[in-house]
C-alpha cells in the first residue's frame, strides 16, 4: 500500500463550480456517459467548468476578479481531444471565461493537464456521438482542487480530488 502513495502525481485544477441543481443534472449526464463507456473520467471529478491546471496554488486569495457571471444555458456538445464538453453560445459568458482564464494564468502551468480546458461543462472522455438536454447555471464559484492520480501506461487509473479553496463570484 505504501508503494501506491508514492506513485500518485499531484496537480491543481482551477475551475468554476456549478449550482446545486446544475450539479445534480450534470451528474446524471456524467453517469449516463460512464454507463456507456466505463471511463472513470466521467465521474471522477465533480461537475465543473475547468479553467486551468497548475502546479501552484499561490495566488487564489489575491486574484482580483471584478466581474461576475450571469445565468447561462449550456446547450452545445463539443468534442475536444476525445473529451466531451457542454458549451454555451452565450458570448458574454465566453468572454468572461477567457478573461478569468487569463487572470489565472499567472500561475505556472502543469506540463501535462489531465484533460482539455475548453470553456464548457466537462462531461468526461467519450468519442461517440452524444445528446444532452440544455443545462442552466446561475450560481458561480471559483474553486481550486487538488487532483492526485495514478497513471499506468499513459492512462489515468485512479483519481482523488480535494477541494482546497472556494470563493463566490458575485
Amino acid at each position: 500500500m505504501e508503494n501506491l502513495k508514492t506513485n500518485f502525481k499531484d496537480t491543481y485544477l482551477w475551475a468554476l463550480s456549478l449550482s446545486i441543481n446544475c450539479t445534480e443534472v450534470t451528474r446524471k449526464v456524467q453517469y449516463s456517459l460512464y454507463n456507456k463507456n466505463h471511463s472513470i473520467s466521467a465521474i471522477a471529478l465533480p461537475p465543473l467548468i475547468p479553467l486551468y491546471f497548475s502546479n501552484l496554488t499561490s495566488h487564489f486569495e489575491s486574484l482580483k476578479v471584478d466581474f461576475s457571471f450571469e445565468e447561462t444555458t449550456f446547450d452545445l456538445i463539443a468534442k475536444v481531444d476525445n473529451s466531451l464538453f457542454l458549451k454555451t453560445s452565450n458570448q458574454e459568458f465566453n468572454e468572461k471565461y477567457s478573461l478569468l482564464k487569463k487572470l489565472i494564468k499567472t500561475a505556472p502551468v502543469d506540463k501535462k493537464p489531465l484533460f482539455p480546458q475548453d470553456g464548457g461543462i466537462y462531461l468526461g472522455s467519450y468519442s461517440a456521438d452524444f445528446i444532452c438536454n440544455p443545462i442552466t447555471n446561475d450560481d458561480w464559484r471559483l474553486i481550486l482542487l487538488k487532483v492526485s492520480y495514478l497513471e499506468e501506461k499513459e492512462k489515468v487509473d485512479n483519481i482523488r480530488v480535494s477541494l482546497l479553496k472556494s470563493r463566490h463570484l458575485v
